[in-house]
């Protein structure tokens, strides 16, 4: 079965922290809470994006066993929602104790759930990735205006709203109201390197990826690092955001946080996130969602700018 790495570390995220309650001695250790209490893990739409989700609940609780195999302190839940609304309306309830965001959603909710952002993950390059146009460099394709009625191919998945938000900013500051009839194709793909291996091999003319994809695809084959160049790059791009709702009581939040920044110090740990390039989790900040904000910000402007000239 095959998933790839941003799946998987909203996953890993949401497993490490529930392990992390699983025996009152590792609890003890790090001075953290002794007494067990229920914890609910919601996990929103788009956190399976092209993955079976009974797949997922399997691979939660096989993390859970392998990697510590120890007694449950408290009982445990974790709800994969269809639609956001549920999501909301069970922590609206109280019936979700953490939820996991990417971060488009997240801002998108913040004012009408009580949920605190409590940590992000870093990547091996840091907190922010970026969106990236690539092309051959010997394309003579040198601006958006040379992308006219080019074959684009574009990832589905957990990031690719955040790609079409990105794209239609882009487009419209050329005063393309539509970028999808700008196209002569815009080929949706299931993973990253079947975005960039058609413009590698001249089937396709350019393709929106994040810039870890690129980079990874490069370290498996320099040679399409030196035939690809970036046309476009936009500002950061976080990863997942996880947030604890507002009510919980000062020690279950304190105890959440503690095992948050501490996963990446277990064995098991540093193993799976340096599988899946990440360093560990950090405490948020909210300044690491400004450059998405003023992303949302430009693109809704735009599109009401657009919409009042017609």
């Amino acid at each position: 079965m095959a998933f790839s790495r941003k799946r998987c570390l909203i996953v890993l995220c949401m497993a490490f922290l529930a392990i992390g309650y699983q025996e009152n001695g590792i609890a003890a250790e790090k001075g953290l809470s002794e007494k067990p209490f229920d914890l609910t893990v919601g996990l929103s739409p788009r956190s399976f994006v092209e993955v079976d989700t009974e797949d997922i609940r399997v691979i939660v609780k096989t993390l859970m066993k392998v990697l510590l195999g120890k007694v449950w302190a408290g009982s445990h839940n974790i709800l994969i929602y269809q639609e956001q609304s549920s999501m909301e309306r069970d922590i609206l309830a109280r019936k979700v104790e953490i939820a996991m965001f990417l971060p488009d959603e997240f801002l998108g909710v913040k004012n009408r759930v009580p949920i605190e952002p409590v940590a992000i993950a870093t990547r091996y390059k840091g907190i922010h990735d970026e969106i990236v146009i690539l092309v051959r460099k010997e394309s003579g394709i040198r601006s958006s205006v040379d992308l006219m009625n080019k074959r684009i191919n574009i990832p589905r998945g957990l990031q690719a709203p955040l790609f079409q938000m990105w794209m239609e900013t882009l487009f419209m500051k050329e005063g393309v109201s539509d970028s999808r009839d700008f196209f002569a194709a815009l080929k949706t793909v299931n993973i990253p390197s079947q975005a960039i291996l058609p413009v590698f091999f001249k089937q396709a003319d350019a393709c929106i990826v994040l810039r870890g994809a690129f980079d990874l695809v490069g370290e498996l084959n320099p040679q399409i690092t030196r035939e690809l160049e970036i046309l476009y790059s936009s500002s950061g791009v976080p990863a997942g955001i996880i947030g604890l709702r507002r009510d919980l009581s000062v020690e279950q939040r304190d105890s959440m946080k503690k095992i948050l920044w501490s996963v990446h110090e277990e064995p098991e740990g540093k193993q799976i996130f340096t599988l899946f390039r990440i360093s560990k989790l950090l405490p948020f900040r909210p300044e690491y969602l400004r450059s998405l904000e003023a992303l949302q910000v430009e693109h809704q402007n735009l599109k009401l700018k657009l919409a009042r000239g017609k």
